[in-house]
This record gives C-alpha cells, structure tokens and sequence, in this order.
C-alpha cells in the first residue's frame, strides 16, 4: 500500500502562469520583494525561480524520469504485445534507466512498489495485466 502525505498546512496556490508573470516581471526590472508583495507569493520561491535553481515545479521532489521519458516509456510498454507483471514491468524500467545512463536511479537497481504506484497514478490510461492460462 503507498505512503500518502496528510497535509496539516494550507500552502498559497497560484498557477505556472502566476509564476511565469511574476518571474517576468522580476526580469523586466522589479525587484523580489514588490514582485512577492504583489503577486502574494514567497519571496524564496521567487528567488530560486528567478536564479534558475529549480527544475520542476509544484511541491515535492521531481520525479526520476522526466514528463517525455515517461510517457515514451508508457506507450513503449502499451505497444509490448505481451502482458506484464508488476516484477517484469519494475525490471524493464531498472533497463531503461540503465539505457539513459543513469544506473544508480534506483536504490537496489530496481524501482519501487511506491514508484510503481506513483507511475500509475500518473499514467491511468497504463494498465499491466496479468498473463492467464489457457484452457484445453
């Protein structure tokens, strides 16, 4: 069963738009601070933004793999032919990562039942179905 996080804090929300605009407006000669009053967003969200230090956005950690390598690894799967199991599809994922020359992605060289959740929610039109036998 996956982890899930109870939030016991309201987090500000704005959209990548908001932020878009108010990094913008930062470029364009505003400083951090006006930019955080006015937008009501955190001046250190703004700042790392603005710097470039931030590879994704919305909380959390990003993923291992990024939005493309995802959905390239989805349809690569759907198109297989053969059904997967959870093992066999945590495997050829293990392969992926050491085909994109990141072997260490993975604590144990193999992806986790958490990750594999995570992948699922992400991709619902990804099922894995399980091979049955045939019948004489």
């Amino acid at each position: 069963m996956p982890r899930t996080c109870i939030k016991k804090t309201e987090r500000q929300q704005y959209s990548k738009d908001d932020l878009k605009n108010a990094i913008d407006s930062i470029k364009e000669g505003g400083t951090i601070r006006q930019v955080a009053r006015d937008s009501h967003m955190p001046q250190a969200t703004l700042q790392r933004h603005a710097a470039g230090d931030v590879e994704h956005f919305g909380p959390g950690r990003p993923t291992y793999f990024t939005v493309e390598e995802e959905k390239y690894l989805a349809s690569a799967l759907t198109e297989w032919g053969e059904p997967l199991t959870t093992h066999d599809f945590l495997a050829i994922t293990a392969v992926y990562a050491r085909e994109l020359g990141r072997p260490n992605m993975f604590s144990n060289e193999i992806a986790s039942y958490d990750w594999y959740n995570g992948f699922m929610k992400r991709h619902a039109e990804f099922k894995l179905k399980t091979p049955q036998l045939l019948k004489k």
